[in-house]
């Protein structure tokens, strides 16, 4: 079991989300960008090294119940030159739900940080 940071938009909350079993709510954490705020979501089956971090999820029906499709950890790429990100792709090829910054500080891409050794996550 897992705890780790959602972003949802206000509005979804209001048409009755229905969360897979055992999926849930825990806390209203800080606002996040225009008419969203983040939350700390429980998942029973997350794999542990989502603990803490930052999530996109992708939720989908099957046989008429929800579940979890995908859990993605967001990543903050930096950008680079003529508006790359650092590992290379284009702004076209940013998932949705990553990030762009010129902050070194706040990139969290592998490719932003010289010394990270392949594999490893970078706070």
């Amino acid at each position: 079991m897992a705890r780790y940071r959602i972003l949802i938009a206000d509005p979804l909350l209001g048409m009755g989300l229905v969360w897979p079993a055992g999926v849930s709510l825990i806390e209203q954490l800080e606002r996040g960008p225009a008419g969203t705020h983040y939350w700390l979501l429980e998942d029973p089956d997350a794999p542990a090294d989502l603990e803490g971090r930052e999530v996109a999820l992708t939720l989908a029906r099957v046989d008429g119940e929800p579940v979890v499709r995908e859990r993605r950890v967001v990543v903050t790429h930096l950008a680079a030159g003529e508006g790359f990100a650092c590992c290379g792709i284009g702004p076209w090829e940013v998932a949705a739900g990553d990030r762009v910054t010129r902050d070194p500080q706040a990139a969290t891409c592998e490719g932003a940080r010289a010394d990270a050794p392949a594999g490893a996550a970078v706070a």
